[in-house]
Parts: C-alpha cells; structure tokens; sequence
C-alpha cells in the first residue's frame, strides 16, 4: 500500500497578544467593521438626496402651473399697475417739492408785512423753480425811502437775494420791478 501523505495544518484561533498587527490588517479589519457603516450611511445620503430631487421636481411643476395659470390674470392688471405705479410716484414727488418750501400763504404774509404804505404792487409773480422761491413785484411807490424800505425787508425777512430789476420815473411816482430768491 502507498504511503499517504498526510498534511498537518496548524491553525491558531486566537489572537496574539503581543505581537501588533500590521497596518495593512489593521486597514482591513477597519474596513470589514466600521467601513462598511460609512458605506452603508453614504448610500442612504445619496438615496435620500435622489427621492428628495423627485419631490423637488414635482414642487417646481405644480408652482410652474400655478404661475401660469395666474398669469394671464395679472397680465390684465399690468396697465392698472402701471397707473398706479404713476401715481404713486407723483404722489411722492409733489410730498418732496412741498416739504421743502415754504407755502404760498406764508410767502405772502411775509411780502405784505413788508410793504410800506404808499407803495402800490400792480403784479406779483410766486414761482418755485428748482427748491427755491422766486418773487416778482412790480409796482410803484412814492418816494425813495419807500421803495428801499420795501427792498431791504424783502432781504431782511425770508429773501437773501432781493434786487431792483428796473426803476424809472413817471408822473412823480417811482415804477419798480424787484426779483428775489430765497437762496
């Protein structure tokens, strides 16, 4: 009979206690363990993002349709926006020109508290170009002093630039033409 040969297999189930485990092993058995738990958690994050990107998906058709549903109902007040919008910004503007002025009942307190007697205004002319006050007096007085205590009143009182456009003498009384600004 042949001789069999046997082979003999040592086989140690225990773990060494001494000896460190390389770093390759140590990789390895990182990766059966605790790796595959990051695998695992990694799928579950891309699972969740693709089921998220679905729902998103049908969120963004329905506000599409919505939208265009209402569009054509606020095609139809564009017009009355528009008007709104104009009138609004009048509204705006015509607040900014009358705080900064002064009012015309005021202005023209000032102007008659001003005026000697014996002088006579045929035209006033009140415009307010620009954010200043400008007044136009056009009238006659009797003598000089009279004239010039109107024109340093006007410079006194609310005006800083009052001057005598035009003088001239007619039949004993003076014809004057004054322009002053507020600035």
């Amino acid at each position: 009979m042949p001789k069999t040969a046997h082979l003999t297999l040592d086989i140690n189930l225990l773990k060494p206690r001494g000896i460190k485990p390389q770093l390759l092993v140590q990789l390895i058995h990182w990766a059966l363990s605790a790796g595959r738990y990051l695998i695992i958690f990694v799928e579950m994050i891309v699972l969740v993002a693709f089921l998220a990107r679905f729902k998103l998906d049908a969120e963004i058709a329905d506000t599409k349709d919505s939208i265009n549903q209402q569009l054509p109902f606020v095609k139809a007040l564009q017009g009355d926006e528009g008007l709104i919008r104009q009138t609004q910004s009048q509204l705006s503007n015509l607040g900014q020109l009358k705080s900064g002025r002064l009012s015309y009942v005021e202005v023209l307190n000032k102007i008659a508290a001003q005026i000697p007697i014996g002088v006579i205004i045929s035209t006033m002319e009140l415009s307010y170009p620009a954010s200043t006050t400008t007044i136009k007096i056009v009238g006659t007085a009797q003598n000089n002093d009279q004239l010039s205590t109107l024109l340093f009143g006007l410079r006194q009182d609310i005006f800083k630039n009052a001057s005598l456009n035009s003088i001239n003498l007619d039949q004993g009384l003076i014809n004057f033409s004054i322009t002053a600004t507020n600035k």
